[in-house]
C-alpha cells in the first residue's frame, strides 16, 4: 500500500509541468491533447500490467516464506 502511494504522488506531482514539457518537444499546437495522452500513458501502462505484477508479487511472497 506504501508502494502504491508513492508511485501516485511521483505520477500526479509530474502533471503540473508536463504540458510545458510536451510544448516544448511538440509545438504549441494540441498542447491540451498530447500532455493528456502522455498522462495517460502510466494509467494504461498499469492497467496493462497490473495483473503481472499480481502474478510476480505472489510467487516473490511464496519464495519468501518457504
Amino acid at each position: 500500500m506504501l508502494i502504491s502511494a508513492l508511485v501516485q504522488i511521483a505520477h500526479f506531482s509530474v502533471q503540473p509541468i508536463l504540458s510545458l514539457y510536451v510544448a516544448d518537444i511538440h509545438g504549441p499546437a494540441s498542447i491540451a491533447f498530447f500532455s493528456g495522452l502522455a498522462f495517460s500513458a502510466a494509467g494504461a501502462g498499469n492497467l496493462i500490467m497490473a495483473r503481472n505484477w499480481g502474478k510476480w508479487g505472489g510467487i516473490v511472497l511464496a519464495m519468501s516464506k518457504s
